[in-house]
């Protein structure tokens, strides 16, 4: 029963955010790779066939994410996989990237998801995190240095940087513009 209510969540999530959330009346910008716009995800990164449309989306709607996607496009020796976890039952974590190091620096990004809800930003952390390692961030080191934005989470790293980019990567593709001034309501 858990995994129908899950899937309807995502479901119900998917459409409001294709069919009811309005788009900005100015054209989006788009990145641009080799002379055409970035309107694809990269080779590099798998994903479900159902989460494939959102993502497509969300690249068109947000900024910060053609950021990441192209950060990784541009990193072939990088490989990440995303895929969904037991979302039936109750995880801590919403999702757990293993990150695998090989021989002349390759990277595979193992991601799985375990929650429907609040999916982009959820990617959007995680791909930061890749990101962070495509940089060479040593989050092992920086976990033990105060103030550096890196901590430990039991057996995990967590960074700031991810939080603040999967948070507005999440605003972007819903159309809130970062610094808005909600409008008073009008009084009697």
């Amino acid at each position: 029963m858990a995994v129908v209510r899950g899937l309807i969540t995502f479901i119900l999530t998917l459409t409001l955010l294709v069919f009811f959330v309005p788009e900005s009346h100015a054209e989006p910008v788009v990145a641009v790779e080799d002379g055409g716009p970035v309107t694809s995800l990269p080779s590099n990164l798998s994903v479900p066939g159902a989460l494939r449309p959102l993502l497509e989306e969300v690249l068109r709607r947000s900024p910060t994410f053609r950021q990441q996607v192209q950060k990784l496009r541009h990193a072939p020796h990088v490989r990440m996989a995303i895929r969904y976890g037991d979302v039936s039952t109750w995880h801590v974590l919403r999702a757990e990237s293993v990150v695998s190091r090989y021989e002349w620096g390759a990277l595979q990004v193992d991601t799985t998801l375990y929650t429907a809800r609040d999916v982009i930003e959820v990617i959007a952390h995680e791909l930061e995190h890749v990101c962070e390692q495509i940089d060479g961030l040593d989050v092992r080191q920086l976990s033990q240095r105060r103030h550096s934005g890196v901590y430990t989470v039991g057996q995990h790293f967590e960074t700031q940087r991810a939080i603040v980019i999967g948070r507005q990567v999440a605003r972007e593709a819903l159309g809130v513009t970062v610094g808005a001034v909600v409008p008073p309501r009008p009084s009697a």
